[in-house]
């Protein structure tokens, strides 16, 4: 599919949010972060109904560790802190 037609697609399809609006601006040929191209790919993979706020499932995709709201992400971030903040206790 060529890229007209995949950003006339994008366009009328899906919801309005974040990645939808990345993965435009990347099919128009402007430069995005690197939060802005996960959030473009997501929608992209999700069928443009990616609003960041659910967990795709998908954790065999090599974004899923940087997804923004994974059901675990909280759990993991807890999990992160308690280790770089050592042992507690006596």
């Amino acid at each position: 599919m060529d890229i007209k037609t995949r950003l006339a697609i994008a366009q009328k399809s899906g919801i309005a949010s974040a990645g939808k609006t990345n993965l435009i601006k990347h099919l128009q040929g402007e430069r995005l972060t690197q939060r802005q191209a996960i959030h473009a790919k997501c929608c992209d993979c999700m069928g443009y109904n990616a609003d960041g706020r659910m967990d795709c499932r998908m954790p065999h995709c090599s974004l899923y560790p940087w997804m923004s709201f994974r059901d675990d992400r909280a759990e993991r971030k807890r999990a992160d802190l308690a280790r770089r903040s050592g042992p507690t206790g006596p």
